[in-house]
């Protein structure tokens, strides 16, 4: 991402074991996949926006 002019916002590794993320709706993908490790969530967005 860094290549295309973008920042990282926010990086979290565990998603459902991380504070600050309570409000988060859990997906049908996240529910399908979480038995087989931590959810990742990476927030990212343009340089100068």
């Amino acid at each position: 991402m860094n290549q295309f002019g973008m920042d990282f916002v926010d990086i979290c590794l565990d998603l459902h074991n991380s504070e600050g993320y309570e409000d988060n709706i859990q997906t049908e993908y996240e529910r399908k996949f979480s038995p087989y490790g931590p959810i990742y969530r990476l927030e990212s967005k343009f340089k100068g926006d």
